[in-house]
């Protein structure tokens, strides 16, 4: 995360998909890794990543809302999203 919030997100992707080898069901990790590559706009990965974390927590709410985001258009109302999940994710 420290590698994140310098602005270094490549690397910290990578260290983030090295810890999620041995932690395949990481809740916290998956979803990083989701909302960092939904981010950077690599949607396939996004995707990939958020459709592992609804198979594994289909009752949370918040996490199909960020594999909808994931599957998204990255240009059409991008800031609303990001602001309903990030308000799911905290209301959970």
């Amino acid at each position: 995360m420290a590698l994140a919030s310098a602005g270094r997100i490549e690397p910290a992707l990578r260290e983030l998909e090295a810890a999620i080898e041995p932690h395949p069901y990481d809740r916290d990790l998956l979803t990083v890794l989701a909302t960092y590559q939904r981010d950077r706009g690599d949607v396939d990965a996004a995707t990939a990543y958020a459709e592992r974390l609804v198979e594994l927590f289909p009752e949370e709410t918040s996490l199909t809302i960020l594999r909808a985001d994931a599957r998204a258009d990255q240009k059409t109302s991008h800031g609303t999203k990001r602001a309903l999940v990030g308000f799911l994710c905290r209301w959970r």
